[in-house]
């Protein structure tokens, strides 16, 4: 930054960049594991599996479009902290903001850790890897990205970019790969998929497990609402960036799935503990290394998104004094760099004596409650500030104004981050101004 220029969080991020936060955080391990869970719960019916895996798809559209109306209405980092405060009272927001000091450094924990096993197994094939190493190279991997996210924001768009590059190439050659071989393939291949419905069907409570194993590949849509303050034009980039990386996301899930089956039966999708490993063994078994590169990737990105908009979401909290105050300082690129700090410190205290699968029970817990807690303020802001400017709320035509010789067509809009910042400041100047 400029000498004599203030230090503070900046609009830097445009459409593109916002696309590729939302790619790198939904895109994790999760295509690479959760294909596995969808199938079983599926009873082995690839129709049925296949169906469930567009259906997570428009259920995560419409929860992301609904979601992102806190981004919009409120356009300030933090935006989920600040929403929660003004509907619900201080008390649930400050009650979010303590889950959230846990909850987001046991996530980071169980993803660094499992972010090391698929980078150590290659080293140590056939035997099992001891747990000092992994452990070890978990907290640096997580200490250079706070080193990145210190830099600023220039430095982590680009280094998403990058790894949202590799993770995309390798699942666009397993889509078109598998798409060759559907082609091309033997005949009991193409069986599976003109027979797609044959299987047993499901009943209700295993098809709810299998939606709750395919909406955890979708996870991580929220993410743009945490980084609003810093969005160019949220009010228009946020619904656009949904629109366009969830579409996106749910093609190459539907593609990868479809080559995963183009390759095994469902039954030894069953009995692998890593399809994708799997996978490339039957095709091209010397190209084991870049599933990994893949997942591997895929997770050290989404860490980076999360440490990033979580900061953003401690510094929000910190200036309105729920937080310490040193949790909002800014550092020259105009990082909270301090909110970075005490997050890596939660979280590696959680790497050294965590296991992985009580970090992943804890943390999918506690992301649900969240989650209601921001459908039950968004419902009541709804009937309480009627009137709030709204994305998806049209704005009631005006009449020629007396001061103003130029009129309003009815297709315009009125801008909602400049009405919103008025009422907003209006609200703070007079506390009961929403009761006359």
């Amino acid at each position: 930054m400029k000498v004599g220029e203030s230090t503070q969080l900046r609009r830097v991020i445009g459409y593109f960049h916002g696309t590729i936060f939302l790619f790198s955080i939904i895109i994790g391990a999760g295509i690479f594991i959760t294909p596995k869970g969808v199938l079983k719960y599926s009873s082995l019916n690839v129709g049925v599996s296949l169906s469930i895996w567009a259906a997570c798809a428009v259920v995560s559209m419409l929860a992301a479009l609904s979601h992102a109306e806190l981004g919009t209405t409120f356009p300030r980092s933090g935006a989920q902290y600040y929403f929660l405060k003004r509907s619900l009272g201080p008390f649930v927001a400050f009650s979010y903001l303590w889950i959230n000091l846990f909850s987001t450094p046991a996530g980071i924990a169980a993803r660094s850790l499992m972010l090391e096993g698929y980078i150590t197994q290659p080293f140590y094939p056939g035997c099992f890897v001891p747990e000092m190493p992994k452990k070890c190279l978990a907290l640096a991997i997580l200490w250079c990205l706070g080193i990145l996210n210190a830099r600023g924001v220039k430095e982590v768009t680009w280094f998403q970019t990058v790894s949202t590059a590799v993770k995309m190439t390798v699942l666009g050659f397993v889509s078109v790969t598998g798409i060759v071989l559907l082609v091309r393939g033997r005949r009991e291949n193409l069986a599976r998929f003109e027979k797609a419905f044959d299987a047993d069907v499901p009943d209700a409570s295993q098809i709810a497990e299998a939606f709750l194993q395919g909406l955890f590949a979708y996870s991580g849509w929220g993410v743009l609402v945490r980084i609003a303050g810093e969005l160019k034009s949220p009010s228009e980039n946020i619904p656009k960036c949904v629109v366009t990386a969830l579409t996106l996301v749910a093609l190459i899930y539907l593609l990868v799935n479809v080559s995963y089956l183009a390759v095994l039966t469902p039954k030894e999708i069953m009995s692998s503990d890593a399809v994708a490993v799997t996978w490339m063994d039957r095709v091209i078994p010397s190209l084991q290394w870049a599933i990994s590169l893949g997942v591997s990737s895929a997770i050290v990105s989404s860490l980076n998104c999360t440490v990033f908009s979580t900061s953003r979401l401690w510094c929000m909290a910190s200036q309105e004094g729920q937080l310490p105050l040193i949790l909002s300082t800014l550092n020259i690129h105009s990082c909270p760099v301090a909110a970075v700090i005490q997050m890596l410190i939660f979280a590696s205290i959680l790497i050294i004596p965590s296991d992985l699968i009580l970090l992943i029970n804890y943390v999918g817990f506690t992301d649900w409650i969240q989650l209601g807690l921001m459908m039950m303020g968004l419902l009541k802001l709804r009937f309480q500030e009627p009137n709030l400017s709204r994305p998806y709320k049209p704005v009631p035509c005006k009449q020629r104004s007396l001061h103003n010789k130029k009129p309003t067509h009815c297709n315009e809009r009125a801008d909602p981050i400049r009405q919103n910042q008025k009422n907003l400041a209006r609200s703070e100047e007079d506390p009961h101004s929403q009761k006359r």
